[in-house]
């Protein structure tokens, strides 16, 4: 899948994580959510937190150095530990911004740009499947978020 590909499929998923959350209640923000046992609300602003890492790793990533994915999965339990502290419109705005820049980045890499291999987190691994790791991200954490909504999370 091309860099272009991958971007309007984040734009779609994206969009969707911002219409789910914008929709949400009150008592359906701090549900817990089935893959992760983090309330919604920090499911969601993870996300939102990892476009901008991803923005980081692929910017690593076409400068041809390493790339460190960082921990940000540690600064979620923090948070999910002291509650959320973001609302649905802060979370919904994050994700709008912070997911735009990804899909900007991602549509302006150039198809070549993709192919290769690339030091993540010590290992090797394929160009392409790091570019995608956004949207299997954002769909992963959709589902679980969907999931926790719809009650079957509580």
């Amino acid at each position: 899948m091309e860099p272009a590909d991958i971007g309007r499929r984040l734009r779609e998923l994206n969009d969707d994580a911002v219409a789910l959350v914008r929709g949400l209640s009150e008592e359906e923000w701090h549900r817990p959510t089935p893959t992760e046992g983090w309330p919604v609300g920090v499911t969601a602003r993870h996300i939102a937190l990892c476009h901008r890492a991803f923005v980081g790793w692929i910017r690593d990533m076409r400068a041809d150095g390493p790339v460190d994915p960082g921990d940000i999965d540690e600064a979620n339990a923090a948070a999910a530990a002291a509650g959320v502290v973001a609302s649905p419109a802060e979370v919904a705005s994050m994700l709008a911004e912070e997911g735009e820049r990804a899909v900007d980045l991602l549509t302006a890499i150039p198809p070549e740009e993709a192919e290769g291999m690339v030091q993540f987190a010590g290992r090797q691994m394929p160009r392409a499947r790091l570019l995608d790791a956004s949207t299997r991200h954002v769909a992963g954490h959709l589902a679980s978020i969907r999931a926790a909504v719809e009650g079957s999370g509580a």
